[in-house]
């Protein structure tokens, strides 16, 4: 019975290990190419991928029935989910590169392998294949497309991923998607370059690519993340007069831009837009409402959403919550705003963040228990083991020095310089780092 050897660790693997992956116990060996490639596919699957490499580097020393094909490496390629094995991966598809293998230089294997350099976050890794692609002459297809604008939106790389959209309008044989177009736009909003993101948008058209309500979605965020609530209703009213269907995710999104810049009045218009077309409501719409308040001073109005959100026995969320609490705070309502942090622990088992905590903290030193404040200093990190944010020593070190709390204020002084010097004081003075939610 013929073995071959594992490359990695120098194993011997027997016919029967193959044999157990591919037949069952009994029957007769029949192998093809076919038969290989499931046998390499289900080795990677169980973690074996060092014996699925030894298996394909057999099969490329045989010809007839057993030499690979495409799937072969496809198959390999799929199987590989650490860093060392994708390197694997990626030295044959380089090798095939620069010998001009044509057998391995095709779509099928060209996805598959940027794929697997996503999985391990080498989007540099991905960009090349996709561009050894185009150096060959080869044409790529939707796959190998939607593969490399895949790896490009996960890294935020915006500048890629349009030259990518754009190479795959001049392409023959291919079709910019919707799919595609929202991938653009989601790497451009990943690394916050909303206003460039909204210019492509408007450009839809030139790609004449045809909506579905995913992409209006993030069409309709990217505007009112870029502060165009006028593209962002645009897009919103098309979608109302089309076939699509208006959802509540379709109100929040166009909520979103408006909570952003703390226009309440827009958000209470779209707000009762959305109770006239009999939608629904869902905690993201109260989050962006309450968030909608707090920007704008409007903390009595923050109560009635509160009240509605719990008539609607909505839990709420953690953003919520942080911002109805800073409501409170900023009314001098610093117990109402403690008995809501007390319910996210004990009723809701919301999570709370350094935000909500700085939020409380704030509430009570705007009341003058600056004593209180420092109580949830030691809750935020006995309970829940979170490590004060600049805002917090901020907010304290100052209380504490206006309330003759002087040893106190030295203590937390220390602190700060303590976390400072390890590297560990995080300097968001939102504490938004921590946040559940992108907001």
């Amino acid at each position: 019975m013929e073995s071959i050897d594992a490359p990695a660790q120098g194993e011997r693997i027997a016919w029967d290990v193959v044999a157990s992956a591919v037949n069952p116990e009994g029957g007769k060996f029949k192998f093809t190419t076919s038969t290989l490639n499931f046998a390499i596919k289900e080795l990677g699957e169980r973690g074996s991928f060092d014996r699925a490499h030894a298996l394909y580097l057999w099969m490329s020393r045989k010809q007839g029935r057993y030499a690979p094909n495409e799937f072969t490496y496809v198959s390999l390629a799929s199987a590989a989910k650490t860093l060392t094995q994708t390197r694997t991966v990626q030295n044959l598809w380089q090798r095939g590169i620069a010998e001009n293998d044509e057998s391995l230089i095709c779509n099928e294997i060209a996805s598959a392998v940027i794929a697997a350099l996503n999985r391990v976050s080498d989007w540099s890794g991905a960009y090349q294949v996709f561009r050894d692609m185009g150096d060959k002459g080869k044409p790529r297809n939707l796959y190998t497309y939607t593969a490399v604008l895949t790896a490009l939106r996960d890294e935020a790389k915006p500048d890629e991923a349009l030259a990518v959209l754009n190479e795959m309008a001049r392409e023959p044989g291919v079709q910019p998607t919707s799919l595609a177009f929202s991938l653009t736009l989601t790497a451009f909003d990943n690394c916050r370059r909303w206003i460039e993101g909204n210019a492509v948008a408007k450009r839809i058209k030139k790609y004449d690519v045809r909506p579905d309500a995913t992409l209006m979605h993030a069409i309709i965020t990217m505007a009112g993340r870029a502060g165009d609530m006028a593209h962002a209703n645009e897009v919103f009213d098309a979608m109302r007069n089309s076939t699509m269907i208006v959802t509540t995710y379709t109100f929040n999104a166009l909520l979103g831009g408006y909570a952003r810049y703390g226009d309440w009045e827009g958000c209470t218009e779209v707000y009762d837009e959305m109770k006239r077309s009999k939608i629904q409501p869902d905690s993201y719409t109260f989050t962006q409402l309450i968030s909608a308040a707090e920007r704008s001073g409007e903390y009595i109005a923050a109560d009635g959403v509160w009240t509605e959100m719990l008539r609607n026995r909505i839990i709420p969320h953690t953003v919520m919550c942080g911002a109805y609490i800073h409501c409170l705070g900023c009314q001098g309502r610093d117990l109402e705003a403690e008995a809501v942090m007390e319910k996210m622990r004990n009723y809701w088992d919301v999570p709370r963040n350094a935000a909500v905590y700085n939020a409380l903290i704030g509430a009570h030193v705007r009341s003058g228990e600056v004593t209180r404040g420092l109580s949830v200093l030691d809750d935020m990190q006995r309970i829940d083991g979170l490590m004060p944010t600049e805002i917090t020593f901020a907010v304290l070190i100052r209380a504490c020095q206006e309330s003759a709390l002087h040893k106190r204020a030295e203590g937390l002084e220390g602190m700060r310089a303590s976390l400072a010097n390890a590297g560990q004081l995080i300097q968001d003075l939102s504490g938004a780092s921590t946040s559940t939610a992108k907001a």
